[in-house]
């Protein structure tokens, strides 16, 4: 199994999506599942993909880790691994959909504002006991 981003200039980003993978993967108890960037970076899918076949994995699901079906998705992805079918073709290659309306990414992007708008009400709540705190101290 792969899990692909897209990959970012910036290493820091590629480490946490890759410190992700590996929590998956021992959540999930397997070996074989690996992560693979789309662009800017290596592991590549090609590169993930060359290493699963060589481990005599004969069937590979790709679960695109993003949100929406957009051109890489859509039309990039697919493209690259017709690409890889030709080189394994003894290797099933399967794209999964993208995390788009999956109900668990709404109830954690809800559970996240809620904490944010509870945090600021928490912080606007102090910033008052400060000001209040600091008109007392002039009077």
């Amino acid at each position: 199994m792969l899990i692909v981003c897209h990959g970012s200039p910036l290493r820091t980003a590629n480490e946490g999506f890759i410190a992700m993978v590996d929590r998956i993967a021992e959540r999930l108890g397997m070996s074989d599942v690996l992560p693979a960037f789309y662009a800017q970076v290596r592991p590549n899918l090609q590169d993930q993909i060359a290493e699963l076949a060589s481990r005599g994995v004969n069937r590979i699901v790709v679960m695109p880790y993003f949100l929406f079906q957009g051109k890489h998705v859509g039309v990039d992805i697919p493209n690259i691994l017709a690409q890889c079918h030709e080189w394994f073709p003894s290797v099933t290659l399967e794209l999964m959909p993208t995390l788009e309306n999956d109900p668990a990414v709404e109830t954690a992007v809800v559970e996240r504002l809620m904490q944010g708008n509870l945090e600021n009400r928490v912080l606007n709540e102090n910033a008052k006991n400060l000001l209040s705190t600091v008109v007392e101290s002039k009077s």
